[in-house]
């Protein structure tokens, strides 16, 4: 019997990959046709499944294929997925849904007012399955697994590691950029964070002044709108940031002294490598992404009135110590 994967947004899609993988070698298996999918799997791999088509249908291509599990993740933008999910439940195909962050557990299992739940929902650590099991998921369905993006962290954590000992101290500093008003909106939209990229950089730009000749790489998301990002900076009107584009973050976290940003799980990498990291999130309306965060070292800036005062502190305590990575 054979296993479909699928996921559409990138951190889910990291996820998923990695068990695909591990798969490929144990069991025949197929990844449903994306835009990530397509750049990151062989063609003689990939399924087109037309959503739109017949139940009847689909279960015919499915069952050519042998297909009797589903292994999938779902984020912000995961509709096909979704959808996908639904209908393999209908046709009795055992799903298996890999939780890649510390939030929406239920939300992401739904097909409009239809909650989809898995036969076995796979979370990161006892954190998450506690979380879940308070949101409703049914507990016997939950299963600790880590998260599969992670699996190959420790080998460059010792890349990491050794780059500190070999090269000096890092002297500049990442902010993690994510395409929040596109996926979220602004004020007049309900799913509304209650703050954006923008105005948590307009916050972390203010918060430099105090610092002599400060130097800060943006991150871009993979789905960030480049241009409007460049335009946005390019009118901030200071010289500290600069976009970097088409690199690994984790494998580049020993350039950088201190790692700031939202609710990205680059900051949880990045906690997790003992880089000093602080996520701001002014006036949030969205407590899940506040929980997320909420880790014994990683600074959390959610009040408006506070959050200039705060990061600034941070970035005091950050450069008076250029040795303070705790390997």
């Amino acid at each position: 019997m054979s296993v479909l994967f699928s996921a559409g947004e990138v951190g889910s899609f990291n996820a998923i990959f990695k068990c695909f993988e591990v798969f490929q070698n144990k069991r025949e298996c197929y990844f449903h046709s994306t835009e990530l999918s397509q750049k990151n799997c062989s063609p003689d791999s990939l399924l087109e499944i037309n959503l739109s088509s017949s139940l009847l249908e689909i279960k015919r291509l499915l069952d050519s294929k042998k297909i009797d599990t589903l292994l999938y993740s779902v984020n912000v933008f995961s509709n096909e997925t979704r959808q996908l999910a639904g209908i393999c439940k209908k046709l009795d195909i055992k799903l298996v849904h890999v939780l890649d962050y510390w939030n929406s557990y239920i939300e992401r299992l739904k097909v409009g007012n239809e909650i989809i739940f898995p036969h076995i929902y796979l979370v990161p650590d006892s954190k998450a399955f506690a979380e879940a099991v308070a949101e409703g998921i049914p507990e016997d369905t939950i299963m600790i697994s880590g998260n599969p993006a992670f699996s190959d962290k420790l080998d460059i954590y010792k890349e990491f590691k050794n780059s500190l000992v070999l090269e000096p101290a890092p002297k500049k500093i990442a902010f993690i950029a994510e395409p929040i008003l596109q996926d979220q909106g602004g004020e007049s939209l309900k799913t509304f964070r209650g703050y954006t990229e923008q105005s948590v950089l307009s916050l972390f730009s203010a918060s430099l002044e105090s610092l002599d000749n400060p130097a800060v790489d943006i991150i871009p998301h993979p789905r960030q709108d480049l241009p409007a990002l460049r335009y946005f900076l390019s009118n901030l009107g200071n010289n500290y940031f600069k976009l970097r584009e088409n690199i690994s973050i984790t494998k580049s976290f020993h350039e950088y002294q201190g790692i700031v940003g939202m609710s990205s799980s680059v900051l949880y990498e990045a906690w997790l490598f003992g880089i000093p990291t602080i996520s701001i999130q002014p006036n949030l309306l969205n407590s899940s992404l506040k929980i997320a965060m909420q880790r014994e070292g990683i600074c959390l800036v959610s009040n408006q009135d506070h959050a200039v005062h705060e990061i600034t502190q941070w970035l005091r305590m950050l450069t008076s110590n250029p040795n303070i990575h705790k390997v």
